[in-house]
């Protein structure tokens, strides 16, 4: 009789972590940064029933900008098109949302960024536009949101490759977020809590 009571309270007990499990988490994924207005203005949360972290915004945000990113050490691309790339959607976007990238040399940057209206899951890619030269100090990457809506990302990929650079796509978002110091490589891109 006993050995069942355990064998049920273990149950119980199992079936409360599972749920707890699968619930929404808030906060910055491992390895990332939010921006300074997370908290305020916007919020990240990681949604397991989509698998990936979301940037929604919080009340009205102005001109605020809300979401995520990476600062690393450039020296292992050098000589290479940086592409990053993830899976994006949005829900009810009024306002602008992007996924970036900028190489940094000496302060001055290069950037590609951007997509629109990805209702759906969408594969979004950006890339510097040049192979990236060796007074490239650092490239920052990540996804931004400006206005109200939500957006999600996941899978996301930081690849070099000698492969023709594509144009770049610039837009201003990116500009907004402070460089952090860099890491010495990319961390958690499959942006997991």
């Amino acid at each position: 009789m006993q050995v069942q009571a355990l064998l049920a309270c273990a149950a119980v007990a199992a079936a409360c972590n599972l749920t707890l499990a699968a619930a929404e988490q808030t906060g910055t994924p491992p390895g990332w940064t939010a921006t300074p207005n997370v908290g305020s203005q916007y919020q990240l949360a990681y949604e397991p029933q989509i698998g990936a972290y979301c940037v929604y915004s919080l009340a009205e945000p102005g001109k605020a900008v809300g979401g995520f990113s990476q600062t690393i050490a450039a020296a292992p691309y050098h000589g290479k098109n940086v592409v990053f790339s993830a899976e994006v959607r949005e829900e009810g976007l009024e306002g602008s949302a992007e996924l970036f990238l900028r190489s940094q040399a000496g302060g001055t940057g290069r950037s590609g960024a951007g997509w629109r209206n990805a209702a759906e899951w969408s594969r979004v890619q950006v890339q510097i536009g040049a192979p990236l030269s060796d007074k490239v100090e650092t490239l920052d990457f990540g996804i931004l949101l400006q206005g109200k809506g939500r957006i999600c990302l996941r899978n996301a990929q930081l690849e070099g490759t000698v492969a023709k650079p594509a144009k770049a796509d610039n837009m201003p978002l990116h500009n907004e977020v402070a460089i952090a110091a860099p890491k010495p490589a990319a961390d958690n891109l499959a942006v997991r809590p």
